[in-house]
């Protein structure tokens, strides 16, 4: 895709946004993962709901780039499935997002956002919107996968809210995986953030 196109439609292919772009989801889908080869923002225009569905793949639905960073931003809904041993969203990169009402599902063992099973991912970073992140087995909601990393977790209290639900034998819904490690994690108003 280009910088400022406009997405619509359901693809059955992946899509990748090149390094600097900015792309608007509206009322767009994807049946495969959506890959950011450096920084990259994308927008969820308002009143819309994209679904990014890569549950019959492998690794996250939303793929951000080592050292890069993937922003999120928009009035619009995000419903994100990774596929096996893959986040909803996340890659080896930095995650920012600043608005929108997000779900994220981990594939097996992938982190609702945060880490694949058995890899790295940079900082998380949640400034607004309304989030819900499900890990899978043995992973975060937000955090690592198993055997994963994460970098830093920051939760600002401009938040709406924060609903973060580990997998099965994960204790943490915001931290580590089973396994895995993860940075420091900074909460600004835990009255925001929920485990069901």
């Amino acid at each position: 895709v280009k910088d400022g196109e406009i997405l619509t439609g359901i693809s059955e292919y992946g899509l990748i946004i090149p390094d600097g772009a900015t792309i608007t989801l509206e009322s767009a889908g994807t049946l495969k993962s959506i890959i950011c080869k450096g920084d990259a923002k994308i927008i969820l225009s308002k009143g819309s709901t994209n679904i990014i569905n890569n549950e019959d793949g492998y690794g996250s639905a939303i793929v951000s780039m080592n050292g890069k960073t993937l922003t999120i931003d928009g009035e619009g809904a995000l419903v994100a499935f990774g596929g096996q041993e893959g986040a909803g969203i996340g890659g080896n990169g930095n995650i920012v997002i600043n608005n929108g009402t997000i779900d994220a599902y981990g594939g097996q063992y992938g982190a609702g956002i945060g880490s694949d099973m058995y890899s790295p991912c940079g900082d998380i970073t949640i400034n607004g919107g309304k989030i819900k992140a499900v890990g899978g087995d043995q992973a975060a909601g937000i955090g690592s996968g198993q055997d994963g990393e994460c970098g830093k977790i920051v939760i600002k209290s401009t938040v709406k809210e924060v609903v973060a639900i580990a997998g099965d034998e994960c204790k943490n819904h915001i931290g580590a995986g089973v396994g895995g490690t993860c940075g420091e994690v900074t909460i600004e108003d835990p009255a925001k953030i929920k485990n069901e």
